[in-house]
């Protein structure tokens, strides 16, 4: 299973949430914590640490289906300057990161997931409603070249637990997507496989 999630560091800069201690040890294991200290931008792996946390939740609720929300418990180990993993409770997830000088976009995979499709971009007007209906043009336009369903015949929509589904013809398909937006940035991954409804 998949997740994703990406943060507008310009964004993410103005709200100084991220200097606040309270905000830091509630999302933070203490071993997380002496990370950020040691690292030579805490501004960076806050916020990296942050988008990894993000990306695995969203594959660990696809995955086991109950929602909870505890990212101090999620636990975050460094490989390199774009991999490394996420164990939350017994299961493990990887985890890709993409560090820009604006952006900062992680994917999580579980061990199942064989490969994915992903793209990440900037948009100019930042309403939630631009975010969403961008976020959406982009997935839905990469998802009809992948399988040749013509766009008109494709939606998403969200389950009871907020999860992303997609829908050819209003028939669910069990291809697991995963999208995300914060400020000028949106993204989106697909697993794919044959298409099963």
């Amino acid at each position: 299973m998949i997740g994703n999630d990406i943060v507008d560091l310009n964004l993410a800069r103005c709200s100084h949430r991220w200097q606040n201690y309270r905000f830091i040890e509630k999302i933070f294991s203490t071993k997380e914590q002496k990370l950020i200290s040691k690292w030579i931008d805490p501004f960076q792996c806050i916020w990296r640490l942050w988008s990894m946390k993000e990306s695995a939740y969203k594959s660990h609720l696809r995955s086991f289906g109950k929602t909870f929300f505890s990212p101090s418990k999620f636990e975050c180990r460094l490989f390199s300057t774009t991999e490394g993993m996420i164990t939350i409770s017994d299961q493990q997830y990887r985890v890709t990161t993409v560090m820009e000088k604006e952006f900062i976009y992680s994917t999580a995979f579980s061990n199942k997931a064989k490969t994915t499709v992903s793209d990440y971009f900037r948009i100019k007007d930042t309403s939630y409603m631009s975010q969403h209906s961008k976020t959406y043009e982009g997935l839905i336009l990469t998802f009809s070249n992948l399988y040749g369903m013509k766009p008109s015949h494709l939606n998403v929509k969200k389950n009871e637990l907020g999860i992303p589904c997609m829908y050819y013809q209003n028939h669910p398909l069990r291809i697991p997507i995963s999208l995300t937006h914060h400020g000028h940035y949106c993204a989106y991954v697909i697993e794919p496989k044959t298409v099963v409804f």
